[in-house]
């Protein structure tokens, strides 16, 4: 099924009057905030990207997480309440424990209840274990451990993408002797090479171009999109986005992917045709931007994906 992306806009009823005698101010007032929420939902779709059809909830570094207790940059704080419940991932989609629960705040750190054992990664995932409904299946989708569009993996592992873990003893950077490896055992895996791009964190991108720049003399350019240039590893143009997992690197074939939807983001009228209805209870207005879409894939077992890696250490 495809899911339910909602945005909402509230406008106050301050603010329509003061525009009352002005239909201009109004209109101008209405698309600008309406402007802004297209905007806002485009870049947490553009979020959603990277996502494994779990609600991204924040991530923290390994050394700020304790069994019972997290400390979070400040930027995530506001996606938690007490009595939520979340799970906690490695980059490679690990699970680290069982469902935990939210307790209580306290100088920037999260307690909660559950079981959680504490690993070997420097950096780990946080997502809500709630409703999947209003996440894109993301790129992680496929590189889950349990199903693969609600197919167990246990019982299909003709459609299983190609997966490499870093050493969890070491925590290894990734460079070019690893990536070296990754490419043998992933073209073993697909009988051949279909990725056409690599994603990954700046980190990686970063660390991988240090490498390549103290053993080699002439370094791979790449013409991105836009008119940006980059470098290539094993001909295949590298690609890096802050919402990339840190630690890990996607080797994608883009024709496998594309965006499934209903509609573009659309406002949900009422009966009369109107966009903006008055709240229930409360002095204002409010309108909803939906989109009834997904991302998929159909052909997983082509891409591959290096994981587990530090995600902080450069060299």
């Amino acid at each position: 099924p495809l899911k339910n992306l909602y945005g909402t806009l509230q406008i106050s009823d301050k603010a329509i009057r003061a525009a009352s005698n002005n239909a201009g101010a109004f209109a101008s007032l209405l698309s600008g905030e309406m402007q802004n929420l297209i905007k806002t939902a485009q870049a947490n779709l553009n979020g959603m990207l990277y996502g494994n059809g779990k609600k991204f909830l924040g991530y923290a570094d390994e050394i700020t997480m304790s069994p019972n207790q997290i400390t979070l940059p400040a930027r995530f704080l506001g996606n938690f309440a007490v009595g939520d419940k979340f799970e906690v991932f490695t980059a490679g989609n690990d699970a680290t424990g069982g469902v935990l629960t939210v307790t209580g705040f306290s100088g920037g750190k999260i307690s909660f209840t559950g079981t959680h054992t504490v690993t070997n990664q420097d950096r780990l995932y946080m997502y809500s274990a709630d409703d999947e409904s209003t996440e894109l299946n993301g790129i992680d989708s496929i590189f889950r451990k349990d199903a693969i569009y609600n197919l167990p993996v246990s019982s299909h592992a003709e459609i299983l993408p190609y997966t490499m873990d870093g050493d969890d003893t070491t925590l290894e950077v990734l460079n070019e002797n690893q990536l070296l490896k990754f490419f043998d055992n992933y073209e073993e895996h697909c009988q051949g090479t279909p990725a056409d791009i690599l994603l990954t964190h700046p980190t990686v991108r970063r660390a991988l171009f240090e490498d390549l720049r103290n053993l080699r003399t002439n370094i791979d350019a790449a013409e991105l999109a836009g008119g940006f240039r980059g470098f290539s590893f094993n001909g295949i143009p590298v690609y890096s986005d802050i919402k990339c997992k840190g630690g890990t690197l996607y080797a994608l074939n883009s024709d496998s992917w594309a965006i499934h939807q209903l509609c573009d983001w659309t406002w949900l009228s009422g009966e009369e045709g109107g966009v903006l209805k008055q709240m229930d209870g409360k002095a204002g207005y409010i309108a909803t931007l939906v989109k009834y879409a997904d991302l998929l894939c159909d052909k997983p077992f082509i891409q591959g994906k290096a994981s587990n890696y530090s995600a902080t250490k450069v060299n």
